[in-house]
């Protein structure tokens, strides 16, 4: 069905199963936030995700951009298309790194 949706198709695995994996309290949403410590063993990491977290924006920026655009080919709005690819030049500059 992904493959049928086009464009956003192509966000199933960042943007439901990832945090699907991460809402339900599963092994691997578990082991996701455990770490091996020399000292402790096994305990819970206590520093923030900073990756995820990175992953989780960029996935939703993509969302929105891919909404914005159906939303601009269906209706036509003027000017949309330029405040699309602001919102888009907006993120490179917040997010230079990618």
């Amino acid at each position: 069905m992904s493959k049928k949706a086009g464009v956003i198709g192509r966000l199933i695995i960042p943007g439901y199963y990832t945090p699907l994996r991460h809402a339900h309290a599963t092994v691997g949403a578990l082991l996701s936030r455990l770490e091996d410590n020399e000292i402790e063993g096994i305990s819970f990491a206590p520093m923030a995700q900073r990756e995820e977290a990175d992953e989780a924006l960029m996935t939703s920026q993509n969302i929105i951009v891919d909404v914005l655009n159906v939303q601009d080919e269906r209706f036509k709005i003027p000017g949309l298309a330029q405040q699309i690819q602001r919102v888009i030049d907006d993120f490179g500059t917040c997010m230079p790194s990618l």
